[in-house]
């Protein structure tokens, strides 16, 4: 997901969604190692398995700007799904 933000910059927001109710300390730590630069939402199990209906970890989602979920994706397994998320990342900047 860095590379995600990374090369669509201010086009797009990613929002990470931790599920966990993990120590907060060692997150940041983890976002400050990593230079994740986005916004991580803590104890987002209510969104994810609620909302958004979330069944495995990690889940992607692209929400289009009416709000509706235009794509979502189960696990990640690298360079293809990134080209996968980038062309429908694409196809909604492109409405």
């Amino acid at each position: 997901m860095k590379a995600v933000q990374q090369k669509y910059g201010d086009r797009i927001q990613v929002v990470a969604v931790n599920v966990y109710e993990g120590n907060r300390p060692a997150i940041e730590k983890f976002v400050n190692e990593h230079e994740l630069p986005y916004t991580i939402l803590m104890h987002g199990d209510l969104v994810y398995r609620g909302s958004y209906r979330g069944r495995s970890i990690p889940q992607t989602y692209l929400i289009d700007q009416q709000g509706r979920i235009a794509y979502a994706h189960r696990g990640w397994s690298g360079d293809g799904d990134r080209k996968e998320l980038e062309d429908r990342i694409d196809g909604l900047l492109a409405d």
